[in-house]
């Protein structure tokens, strides 16, 4: 797919009311930039526009790290469902005082880790 480009801004159906001619020229001077079909042009961003080129590398890696985002966000709020912050700090902060409440709490911290990159089990206190 081509989408056109000027500045930070996208502009990914340009085709359903301009003439490729038209988008390039005054007044809208854009960027006319080839994105691989495969990529869905709603998740282009311009920082992923190198010199009027699609860079598949900072696609993916913003797109990666977009991800870790979301990973880590949903394992705590796993977590959340059975430990509220303030246990989770007194834990940890007492994990040398109370070595088996710390192996419990890291037991389901790893369990809720496993589920959110394997999601089969639907009971987290049984995966």
């Amino acid at each position: 797919m081509i989408i056109a480009v000027r500045d930070k801004e996208i502009f990914a159906n340009w085709q359903d009311r301009f003439t490729e001619d038209e988008i390039v020229n005054a007044p809208y001077s854009y960027e006319l930039v080839l994105v691989p079909d495969f990529i869905d042009v709603n998740d282009v961003k311009s920082s992923d526009i190198v010199s009027g080129q699609f860079d598949a590398n900072k696609y993916n890696e913003r797109i990666r790290l977009a991800s870790e985002g979301k990973y880590a966000h949903k394992v705590s709020e796993m977590i959340r469902q059975q430990y509220a912050i303030d246990d989770e700090l007194s834990i940890l902060r007492q994990k040398e005082v109370k070595p088996d409440e710390f192996a419990i709490y890291n037991e389901y911290c790893e369990n809720c880790k496993q589920m959110i990159k394997k999601p089969q089990c639907s009971n987290v206190k049984l995966c």
